[in-house]
């Protein structure tokens, strides 16, 4: 930004703007600029040419004129004196004329002298203090010389462009062209495949991409928008975008399409998503289906901050079953700090490091058709330095499968005295009424039984231990079977 001519009103402060995609970026500065001092001068006098030989010669230069706090004086002393008008006749054989202005913070004077041919003026005013001096063709920043014979006009410097209205043209301030860039439109080096995987499999889809400035991705299926959620995984780092579906199901099944975008452009890939249903084996060969079956249940524990966990349910069941794992009532996605494993039939959960916020309640569930089973434990993680709430707990109540029509009892043994133990029945109270009891055979330990199991009592249990520093829960499970699921 160039500034050819400043002027008082273009102080201020000035800021330089950067702004593309990515962001913006900015610098100021701050411009001062100071009055010009009115100091009084005299134009210089005009060259005249001698026609008879075109000789240049320079008039005598003139007297200096007076310094600005002289007609200040004069100024002061005539104020009180009427307006005068002097005039004198004088012969020249050229034509002159001068204007100059002068000014105070307290009064103008103005003063017009003019050669023309042969008059001579001074006017003053009582009112302000000016003077005026004004030289034809000098005054615009340039002189001339006319007689009968020829006009000779002398330039002097350059002056900056005027409007029509009389002040200064400025152009405007232009954008600053930026240099071509190096950046890359978005390329997909590794594209989406089509695929057919079975009923009930895990789905991995993925695609390599380079761009710069680093694209952003989405990920569409039968045209509409996806996002991550408790189903799919939408992921993108290094260049790379991903979409994971733990377990697949026919209406997952679709055109699915993968957009890179960056202020370069933009590309896509696509693929088709093929589910193959599973294959049901005749019942001749498989007999009626049957539900699975818990035959080693989960085990409460209290387990130190850091430490490895592994959790274990044995199930058995002569037809084809589904697995999921509960924290909490919510859903584990296999992950590196979750490992879903089967080990004949061993169904494992697997946590490298615990973290305090792992503990709780953990379920694993296995259903068919024809049913499910469940069990469920709690942990409790120690952390060190921290004063646990509650009682404490040293024999965990392990969850059952069995039979109807047969006694059961869980059992709770406490580390410290429990002012009270409350038995409850998927977040109900356990009733005594329906034949269930409840016994504390010592401050420490506690216990629930059920004479006579039922269909009804099917479902998950909690023991509450409160004392004066807080409460400690134990949660565990109950199934039943019948002689139709044997």
């Amino acid at each position: 930004l160039d500034i050819t001519s400043s002027r008082v009103e273009d102080a201020g402060k000035y800021t330089c703007l950067a702004v593309n995609h990515l962001g913006e970026a900015e610098t100021s500065c701050n411009i001062i600029i100071e009055a010009k001092r009115a100091v009084p001068h005299h134009s210089p006098s005009p060259v005249v040419i001698s026609p008879p030989t075109t000789r240049i010669s320079t008039p005598t230069p003139r007297s200096p004129v007076p310094p600005l706090d002289t007609y200040i004086r004069d100024y002061k002393a005539e104020s009180k004196r009427q307006q005068q008008s002097y005039s004198s006749k004088r012969h020249d054989s050229s034509n002159y004329s001068s204007h100059q202005t002068y000014s105070s913070d307290t009064s103008s004077y103005r003063s017009s002298s003019l050669k023309s041919s042969s008059k001579y003026q001074s006017n003053y005013s009582s009112s302000k203090y000016k003077s005026d001096s004004k030289t034809s063709a000098i005054g615009s920043g340039s002189s001339s010389y006319s007689d009968s014979k020829r006009s000779v006009p002398l330039s002097t410097s350059p002056t900056t462009p005027t409007t029509p209205g009389g002040s200064r043209r400025r152009q405007s301030t232009k954008e600053i062209a930026l240099e071509k860039n190096d950046f890359i439109a978005p390329e997909f080096t590794d594209k989406l495949k089509d695929l057919k995987i079975k009923d009930g499999e895990s789905l991995t889809l993925k695609a390599v991409v380079k761009g710069d400035p680093e694209p952003q991705i989405q990920w569409l299926k039968n045209g509409k928008p996806l996002s991550s959620s408790d189903i799919i995984d939408l992921k993108y780092k290094n260049g790379v975008a991903s979409l994971n579906i733990n377990e697949v199901f026919p209406e997952d099944e679709g055109d699915y399409e993968c957009i890179a975008t960056n202020s370069e452009g933009k590309v896509s890939t696509k693929c088709k998503l093929t589910i193959i249903p599973m294959e049901e084996k005749p019942k001749s060969e498989t007999g009626p289906s049957k539900p699975p079956r818990i035959v080693e249940h989960l085990n409460s524990s209290s387990i130190s901050d850091g430490q490895p966990v592994t959790l274990k349910c044995n199930i058995k069941c002569q037809t084809k079953f589904d697995i999921i794992w509960l924290h909490n009532d919510k859903e584990i996605k296999s992950s590196p700090d979750f490992l879903y494993k089967t080990e004949g039939d061993n169904y494992l959960l697997e946590i490298p490091e615990i973290f305090p916020e792992d503990s709780g309640i953990y379920t694993c569930e296995a259903f068919n058709d024809a049913g499910e089973a469940f069990s469920s434990c709690t942990l409790d993680v120690n952390v060190p330095n921290e004063e646990p709430k509650g009682p404490g707990i040293t024999l965990y109540p392990q969850s059952v499968t069995t039979h109807e029509g047969s006694k059961i009892t869980f059992n709770l043994e406490t580390i410290r005295s429990a002012q009270t133990v409350e038995w409850i029945k998927d977040s109900k109270p356990v009733e005594e009424s329906s034949g269930n009891q409840t016994s504390k055979s010592s401050d420490n330990a506690f216990s629930l039984t059920i004479p006579s199991v039922r269909l009804t009592d099917v479902g998950q249990y909690t023991a509450k231990a409160t004392d004066a520093t807080g409460t400690s829960s134990a949660t565990f499970s109950l199934n039943v079977m019948t002689e139709a699921d044997l």
